[in-house]
């Protein structure tokens, strides 16, 4: 199994205060020249040049993104002011039967509407880690890193999901798309963390919220 699909993933109480919260002044959000940046000191958070692509549906554009946990390789962790209202997010997991052992990232991704968007595009797809990550401390290879996407609100554009995965040599070979996904308000899709995928400039919502958080399972989670 590639993907997998919850719905209605947070009980309504808490879902509705996280609304709000993600819309208030406490949420911080910072601006990304683009979705996707190999190397960040090659690109300042400030406006740059675009990238002309040579597929007609690969549109990067930029986006704004809060990182509220980042768990780096010295083992050093980074929470920013948003944490405590997301970190009930794994426990929630676990009574979806998804047991969390390490979270290594939490981020929240907001796109808005943009001029080359149409109903094919899509960002640069990617992966975020590699499916194991035992360079991180305590690293295990009977444990394996996924990809939680969530969606706070009902938008459109799509979550593109690619067979191609990291360790299969996706960046050399043709991208091949498996599934594209409808956001829906409350709905949640767990992939590995080294499949590739993608995201899309909403069209017809003014924007598209997604959380993102990676983390490590012992459990068969796919």
């Amino acid at each position: 199994m590639i993907y997998r699909v919850i719905e209605n993933f947070l009980p309504f109480p808490y879902l509705s205060r996280l609304q709000n919260f993600i819309h208030s002044e406490h949420m911080n959000y910072y601006f990304m020249p683009e979705t996707v940046i190999e190397n960040p000191s090659d690109h300042p958070n400030r406006p740059i040049k675009r990238r002309k692509q040579t597929n007609t549906n690969c549109v990067e554009t930029p986006q704004f993104t809060s990182v509220i946990y980042a768990l780096h390789r010295n083992g050093e962790e980074n929470k920013n002011s948003a944490y405590e209202q997301f970190s009930p997010i794994p426990v929630v997991l676990e009574t979806h039967d998804i047991p969390v052992e390490r979270i290594i990232r939490m981020k929240m991704n907001c796109l808005l509407p943009h001029v080359d968007t149409h109903e094919n595009s899509y960002h640069t797809p990617h992966p975020d880690f590699l499916s194991y990550r035992s360079e991180f401390p305590h690293g295990d290879k009977s444990f394996e890193n996924y990809i939680l996407i969530f969606f706070p609100f009902d938008t459109d554009g799509f979550f593109h999901i690619f067979e191609n995965r990291l360790e299969n040599n996706g960046y050399e070979k043709e991208l091949v798309l498996h599934k594209k996904l409808k956001p829906k308000e409350n709905r949640a899709c767990i992939i590995r963390s080294d499949q590739f995928h993608a995201g899309t400039n909403p069209i017809e919502y003014n924007a598209r919220y997604s959380f993102n958080m990676v983390f490590t399972s012992y459990a068969n989670v796919l």
